[in-house]
């Protein structure tokens, strides 16, 4: 009786990933609005998370209650036990530290963000947290997209940002995580378009927008 209870709520669960794509995919509204929901993440990120998360923990626990228990309970293995424990573990804890650490940096650029573009009146308004930058589409100058290098094989292929370049220098970073498959670039069709290939796309610090540059160059 339980499981029919539920069945409802897991298919709404299933379905709010699949309905935030539909609703990203559509660029035909006269107001197009980017901004990070909860879900809205591309599914192969939140594949990765659960997958490298899970392992990772999954090797730690095999670690500490299969490996571990053996070298206290025989002499002589030391070496062994700790060859073993880093063979097992410490790949996983690796790549689950990058991912983690990719998709915090991403979430911390662009958990309060949010980049409004008005296609009837040609003008976009860009908001990090309590900062508004308000400019026209024709200002922006250049679209530069950082993406992973071996896309099919690295484990954190799927981030990649953007830097979006006005005329008066003043750069904007839009992440992986305001939008969901579809970019914004097709809304700038007089931009410059760039591309360019990384090992791992960490966000560059020095070149973030923050609140200090909005109230500068707005």
């Amino acid at each position: 009786m339980i499981y029919w209870l539920l069945t409802p709520f897991i298919l709404l669960l299933l379905a709010w990933p699949y309905m935030l794509f539909l609703e990203a995919r559509r660029l035909d509204t006269p107001v197009k609005a980017f901004a990070y929901r909860f879900g809205r993440e591309d599914i192969s990120i939140l594949l990765t998370l659960l997958l490298y998360n899970g392992a990772a923990a999954f090797a730690l626990y095999m670690a500490f209650t299969k490996i571990i228990p053996l070298e206290s309970a025989q002499e002589g293995v030391s070496l062994k036990v700790q060859f073993v424990f880093c063979l097992i573990v410490m790949p996983w804890l690796a790549i689950a530290f990058i991912v983690n650490r990719l998709h915090y940096s991403y979430w911390r650029q662009d958990r309060h963000t949010r980049l409004e573009v008005d296609k009837l009146q040609q003008r976009v308004v860009y908001t990090n947290q309590d900062q508004q930058l308000t400019f026209a589409v024709s200002e922006v100058v250049s679209i530069v997209q950082y993406s992973a290098r071996y896309y099919s094989r690295a484990p954190w292929n799927a981030y990649e940002y953007e830097v979006y370049t006005l005329q008066d220098g003043t750069e904007i970073i839009i992440t992986c995580l305001l939008y969901y498959s579809t970019s914004p670039t097709a809304l700038f069709p007089a931009a410059q378009r760039e591309t360019v290939r990384r090992r791992i796309c960490w966000l560059p610090k020095s070149r973030s927008l923050n609140h200090t540059s909005l109230i500068q160059n707005s």
